[in-house]
C-alpha cells in the first residue's frame, strides 16, 4: 500500500516531505520546500476550490484551527483525480506535527465492490428463498391433491369390484397407488432437503456468505428443482392416465379418441404387472387412426388380452414379446391385434377359447371369463369381430376388426345421464 510522510515544526513549517505526497495533491514544488509554511499550501487549496466556495481567509483560518488545538486527526480524503487517501496527523512533543498518508484507493474500491457483491448475494438469496417458498407451496398443494386422489381411488376400489369387468379396476387402483408412492416420496424428500438447505444459507448470509456457499446452494436448488419437476410430472401423468381410464372403464360412454394414445393410457395402468414380468410390450399403431367408439370397453378388451397373454403364453420362459399392432383397412374399418411369440394355443383349446368359464388355469388365476367378456364386447357394443390364430410353439394372435365409427348403441356423451 503506497504511503507518504510530512513533518512540520512548531511553527507549522515543512521539515520533511515525501515527494509523492506533493504529487498526489498536485502541489507546486516551491510551496513545499523545506522551511515553507503549511499555511501557503492551505491557501493554495482554498483558492483552487478544494474546500468549496467561501471567503478565502475564513477558509484558511478554519483549516488551520485543528493544528492550533494540538489534536490528533484522522481524515479520509478523495482527491479530484479519484485517489482516496487516509491521513493520520499527530502532534509531536516539540510542538510540531507528523502526518502519515496512505493510498487506500484500491482497498476502498475492493470494499465497495465486495459490498455491492454482498448486496447482490443477499438479493439473490432472498429471491431464491421466495422462489423456493412458492415452489414448496405448489408442491404441498400438489401432494395434497395427490393424497386426496389416492383417497378417492381407495374409496372407489370397494365399489368397483362388482364383476369381472370392474374387478380389473381394483387391481388398477392398487397398481396406480403403488406407482404414485415413488414420485410422491421422492418429491417430499427433496422438499424437506430444500427447506434445510435454505435455512442453512439464511444463517450463512448473516455470518458471512462465501461465493462457494452460494454456488453450492444454487447447484443444489437447481438439481432439486429438476427432481421435483420430474417426479411431479410423473405423478401427474399417472393420475391423468388413471382418471381417463377409470372414467372410461366405469361407463360405456361414447367419444372420439386417437387409438394410439388410448392404448398408451391403458398400458400405463398395466405397468405394475408388466414391470414385475420379464416380458416386453411393443406397440405399432399409426397416430392417424381415430375412432368414434367406446374407449372404456375397448380398454377392457386390451387389458384382458394382455393379462391373458401374461398368464398363458410364456409359461416356463424367461423372456417374451407382446405386440400390439393396428392398421387402417378398407375405409371405415381398423384391424387391431394383440400377439405374442409364446408357446401358442393347442387346436383343442382354440375351439372353446371364447366360451364362458373355460380355462386351462382353474385355481391358478384364471376365471374363464376374460376372453368371453372381451369377445362379447367386441362383437356387441364395438360392432366388430374377434378372431384368434395360433400354432403350437409359434405364438398366438388375437385380432379385432373394428369400425372407425361404432354402431349407434349404448350411451353417448350427449345423452348420457
Amino acid at each position: 500500500m503506497p504511503g507518504g510522510l510530512v513533518l512540520f515544526d512548531e511553527n507549522l513549517c515543512y521539515v520533511a516531505l515525501t515527494k509523492r505526497v506533493a504529487e498526489w495533491y498536485g502541489l507546486p514544488p516551491e510551496l513545499v520546500e523545506i522551511g515553507k509554511p503549511y499555511a501557503g499550501v492551505v491557501r493554495y487549496f482554498a483558492e483552487r476550490g478544494d474546500y468549496g466556495p467561501g471567503d478565502i481567509e475564513t477558509i484558511v483560518d478554519n483549516a488551520l484551527q485543528p493544528f492550533r488545538e494540538k489534536k490528533a486527526v484522522f481524515q479520509e480524503r478523495t482527491l479530484p483525480n479519484g485517489m482516496i487517501l487516509e491521513v493520520h496527523r499527530s502532534p509531536l512533543p516539540n510542538g510540531g506535527y507528523v502526518s502519515v498518508f496512505l493510498d487506500v484507493t484500491e482497498r476502498k474500491r475492493t470494499e465497495a465492490e465486495l459490498e455491492r457483491y454482498r448486496e447482490h448475494l443477499e438479493t439473490m438469496v432472498r429471491e431464491r428463498t421466495e422462489e423456493l417458498g412458492h415452489k414448496n407451496d405448489a408442491l404441498n398443494a400438489a401432494v395434497e391433491n395427490l393424497q386426496h386422489a389416492l383417497g378417492a381411488l381407495s374409496q372407489a376400489q370397494d365399489k368397483l369390484i362388482q364383476s369381472e369387468k370392474l374387478a380389473a379396476l381394483g387391481s388398477l387402483v392398487a397398481g396406480v397407488s403403488h406407482e404414485l408412492n415413488t414420485p410422491i416420496g421422492n418429491a417430499l424428500l427433496v422438499a424437506s432437503t430444500l427447506e434445510d438447505r435454505t435455512k442453512e444459507i439464511e444463517n450463512t448470509v448473516h455470518t458471512g456468505l462465501k461465493r462457494s456457499d452460494l454456488e453450492s446452494y444454487l447447484k443444489d436448488t437447481h438439481d432439486a428443482s429438476a427432481i421435483l419437476l420430474r417426479n411431479l410430472d410423473r405423478a401427474a401423468t399417472l393420475i391423468s392416465n388413471f382418471k381417463q381410464v377409470a372414467i372410461d372403464r366405469t361407463s360405456s360412454r361414447r367419444r372420439s379418441f386417437h387409438l394410439a394414445a388410448h392404448i398408451d393410457e391403458v398400458l400405463s395402468t398395466l405397468h405394475p404387472k408388466l414391470a414385475m414380468s420379464p416380458y416386453v410390450v411393443k406397440i405399432d399403431i399409426p397416430e392417424s387412426i381415430g375412432l368414434d367408439s367406446y374407449p372404456g370397453p375397448l380398454g377392457q378388451v386390451i387389458s384382458n388380452l394382455v393379462e391373458n397373454t401374461l398368464l398363458h403364453a410364456f409359461e416356463g420362459r424367461t423372456q417374451g414379446t407382446i405386440r400390439i399392432n393396428a392398421r387402417q383397412l378398407k375405409p371405415g374399418w381398423v384391424e387391431l391385434c394383440v400377439s405374442d411369440d409364446g408357446s401358442g394355443i393347442p387346436p383343442a383349446t382354440i375351439k372353446h377359447i371364447f366360451e364362458p368359464f373355460f380355462t386351462t388355469k382353474l385355481g391358478q388365476g384364471g376365471s374363464g371369463l376374460g376372453l368371453s367378456i372381451a369377445n362379447n364386447i367386441v362383437t356387441g357394443l364395438l360392432g366388430g369381430t374377434l378372431d384368434v390364430h395360433s400354432q403350437p410353439g409359434a405364438g398366438a394372435s388375437f385380432c379385432m376388426t373394428l369400425p372407425n365409427v361404432a354402431p349407434a348403441e349404448g350411451l353417448t356423451e350427449e345423452n348420457a345421464p
